[in-house]
């Protein structure tokens, strides 16, 4: 008489898989970002735990403003003004161009204004981020 066979995969029940995926997803990304900054030199906003504000579309999208991106931070109580949105437009556009060192100080002013006119993102209370 032969054995039973034994199962390869144990399954198992996981109440809390929400936390669990954001438990990993905050190991694998490193510190999470408080304020939306350049993340290694990357030519991008990037806020939180890798949400960029502009992302890449291809050929002739190119580079522009991610199209959710009002709705995303509405859902955790952030409303972009039309400057914030012109700026993030600039950079998006500056990318495009190719002209980098632009792009960086544009980046870089967008986080001045930005620290001075918002909370830290741990302020606000969502479970996009955090």
């Amino acid at each position: 008489m032969s054995e039973p066979k034994k199962k390869m995969i144990e399954v198992h029940r996981i109440s809390a898989m929400e936390d669990l995926t954001r438990k990993a997803v905050f190991k694998a990304e490193g510190r999470m970002e408080e304020y939306p900054r350049q993340v290694g030199g990357d030519r991008t906003v990037t806020y939180g735990y890798g949400y960029t504000f502009i992302r890449y579309g291809g050929g002739l999208l190119g580079w522009k403003r991610y199209e959710h991106l009002d709705n995303d931070l509405a859902d955790i109580g952030i409303k972009l003004t039309k400057t914030e949105k012109d700026s993030i437009d600039a950079i998006a556009s500056a990318r495009n161009n190719k002209k980098f060192s632009e792009v960086n100080k544009l980046i870089s002013q967008f986080e001045k204004d930005w620290a001075k006119n918002h909370e830290p993102l741990a302020h606000y209370n969502s479970g996009y981020f955090r």
